[in-house]
């Protein structure tokens, strides 16, 4: 089920999917697959929604086939999931030029599940926050001081996959699938219904969602959503301290209070040490 409001959004988004299964919890042992985004405000988009008998190379194969008929396979389009097999599989048969990036907090959790005691779950959400590939070094380097057995285990999954230093797409502020979390917390009261009415419950929530949203934004003054506004304040207040020296148009230097320098490409929108 993909409704015609959620289908014309999605060109309007992010170009950032974030893909997820929760089980059912009435009569029939179902499983809901979802498809969503993130909107200018940070707020959770639902694209699409499948009942399916439990998450399987199958069923993510079938969903896959269905959402790329909405979402089109682009080089500009990440895809965020946790770690199930099937989505990596279907992911690599309908979606060969998308990119690919693994839930940073569904690895910090299984990572707090074998490893405890020392900060390691802390740790690798650091690393895989990093900006830079040397911030990432040091960090990473940090773990496999604390816990060896951790490190081990963090190798054994690409570093293009959890990272963001190395990942090759763009998953803006998005390293964990946190906005599906949220869309099954709002679905909660509704997974033990039989199917057909927690689609309805589904349709109805969205309804409420999307006009409220258009409420809220027909009293909007300008054009800057009010979270994004919030955070541009905010990282206003803590560059005060910084020092910026222009090398050409488009370039600058920008350096902090402690002696750390950037080299910025405004063009580009790229910074290296």
């Amino acid at each position: 089920m993909a409704l015609v409001a959620c289908i014309s959004g999605w060109k309007h988004l992010k170009q950032v999917v974030v893909v997820d299964g929760t089980h059912l919890t009435g009569k029939y042992k179902c499983c809901l697959l979802t498809a969503s985004g993130q909107d200018s405000n940070y707020q959770v988009f639902p694209i699409a929604f499948a009942v399916v008998d439990a998450e399987s190379d199958q069923t993510w194969r079938w969903f896959f086939e269905k959402l790329v008929d909405i979402i089109p396979d682009s080089s500009d389009l990440t895809i965020i999931s946790d770690r199930h097999g099937g989505i990596a599989k279907a992911k690599k048969k309908r979606y060969p030029q998308s990119h690919h990036g693994a839930c940073l907090a569904h690895i910090q959790r299984n990572v707090h599940g074998k490893y405890k005691g020392s900060g390691q779950k802390g740790l690798v959400g650091k690393a895989g926050e990093a900006f830079t590939v040397s911030n990432f070094k040091k960090l990473y380097a940090r773990l496999k001081d604390v816990d060896y057995r951790c490190w081990e285990y963090m190798e054994k999954i690409p570093l293009a996959l959890w990272t963001r230093s190395h990942f090759s797409g763009q998953r803006y502020n998005m390293t964990s699938s946190n906005i599906a979390e949220s869309l099954n917390n709002a679905l909660f009261a509704a997974r033990d219904s039989p199917i057909v009415a927690m689609l309805e419950f589904i349709r109805r929530m969205l309804s409420r969602w999307l006009e409220c949203r258009r409420e809220k934004i027909q009293k909007m003054d300008g054009d800057i959503p009010e979270e994004v506004d919030k955070l541009m304040n905010l990282q206003l207040e803590k560059s005060a301290a910084l020092s910026v020296q222009g090398i050409s148009l488009w370039e600058v230097e920008v350096s902090s209070e402690f002696g750390v320098r950037r080299h910025v490409d405004l063009l580009k929108k790229h910074a290296h040490v």
